[in-house]
């Protein structure tokens, strides 16, 4: 796992495919997708979509405090924003 261009980059356990994961500006939105390991590092590209991270996945996160949510609360994540748009979303 490692940062670039603001992004996280994570590879994932296939050694194929790599998650990034990116704070939005509003210090709440999480954007998140899965990219080929060769792409891994092209962060500024809309290919695949960006998509919420707002579902299951956040919530993992933030429960497990995974090293992901660690990495977004470095990055300044609002936790009681966060918090909040979980609940909005059950």
């Amino acid at each position: 796992m490692y940062e670039h261009d603001g992004v996280l980059v994570s590879p994932l356990p296939n050694g194929r495919m790599a998650i990034q994961v990116k704070l939005e500006p509003d210090n709440i939105g999480v954007r998140c997708r899965q990219v080929p390991i060769p792409d891994a590092k092209n962060t500024a590209s809309d290919n695949p979509k960006w998509l919420s991270a707002y579902d299951k996945i956040m919530f993992e996160w933030m429960k497990d405090n995974s090293p992901v949510w660690q990495w977004l609360k470095v990055k300044g994540i609002d936790e009681i924003g966060a918090q909040k748009r979980m609940l909005k979303l059950k």
